[in-house]
């Protein structure tokens, strides 16, 4: 199993985007819910994979992107 993770805005990419608004607009114009994922929304994916409740999934990507590989 895989986790695709799109855009998300993490302590490195808050500090690398800085307040350059024209860059964080022109990463979250390409994602479906317009803007960046928070650190949660992929961990809980990948809690839930680590566990006995996914024991029967198997050779799957999870795109976890705000719907950037929809386009």
């Amino acid at each position: 199993m895989a986790i695709s993770p799109g855009p998300f805005l993490t302590p490195a990419s808050d500090r690398d985007l800085g307040d350059n608004q024209a860059a964080r607009d022109a990463i979250t114009s390409k994602t479906l819910l317009k803007r960046f994922g928070q650190p949660h929304e992929l961990a809980e994916l990948a809690a839930f994979i680590a566990s006995d409740r996914a024991s029967y999934i198997t050779g799957v990507n999870y795109a976890v992107d705000g719907g950037a590989s929809a386009w």
